[in-house]
């Protein structure tokens, strides 16, 4: 009990049942549950910041539940390019093993991790740019005739891209501020997660991996799980008419 309120006026946490003891029981909590981020009570910002630091694991789960109703390829694809730029982060965090800044670790309970790159910031990059290329992909194929819709659906994208680079910068800013990671290990984060973006949608314009594409859904496994890639090919006739 003691320890309970020694750690509530001192960290809180971003989500409901604010304060977790220090010990073994922290790790557990940032290892698998992944949604306890901690702020200091003397940081007036530190409430809305740690909020702003969950919006990464929202960016990655929006998707899974696109693609769990459409069972759409597309959705599969970009889940799994999800899936692949976590896992380099912390492929590269084990490489790296750069430790995360020395004047908040000990009190986050993370000195046994490392922060380079911040996965946080690489997701939110990794989500800014993905976004960003399907708009200059839509864009450069130039499919559809109508000006109207170009330009509505541009201006939609655009709208996009500019709200994502802003959750990248208010994400990359509260990973800052509340000690989790240094500027460096940010920026590393940012740009891993824009290359990744970058590598994984040139990735799905190949010829090949799109037959890929369109060849899942006919296995057995993709039969069981009701996969689909139809559509592609009538939405592209559409847009011509």
């Amino acid at each position: 009990a003691a320890q309970l309120t020694a750690c509530a006026t001192q960290w809180h946490c971003s989500l409901p049942r604010t304060c977790r003891p220090k010990g073994p029981s922290l790790y557990m909590a940032l290892k698998v549950g992944a949604t306890c981020v901690q702020y200091h009570d003397d940081d007036s910002l530190g409430a809305i910041l740690a909020l702003i630091s969950l919006i990464p694991y929202l960016q990655a789960l929006w998707p899974v539940i696109i693609a769990y109703y459409t069972r759409h390829m597309r959705w599969v694809a970009i889940v799994v390019g999800f899936v692949l730029n976590e896992a380099l982060a912390q492929g590269l965090k084990k490489a790296l093993r750069h430790p995360r800044p020395e004047g908040t670790c000990a009190d986050l309970q993370l000195c046994h991790s490392y922060g380079m790159p911040s996965s946080h910031a690489q997701t939110a990059a990794f989500a800014a740019a993905l976004r960003l290329c399907f708009l200059t992909s839509m864009h450069s194929r130039g499919s559809y005739k109508n000006a109207k819709v170009v330009k509505g659906l541009m201006m939609w994208g655009v709208l996009e891209v500019l709200v994502l680079v802003c959750v990248l910068c208010l994400v990359a800013i509260s990973r800052v501020r509340l000690g989790y990671h240094s500027f460096d290990q940010v920026v590393v984060g940012c740009c891993v997660g824009g290359v990744a973006a970058v590598s994984w949608c040139a990735l799905l314009r190949l010829s090949c991996f799109k037959h890929m594409l369109s060849y899942i859904p006919v296995t057995i496994i993709g039969r069981v799980l009701m996969l689909t890639n139809e559509g592609e090919e009538g939405k592209e006739e559409n847009k011509n008419e």
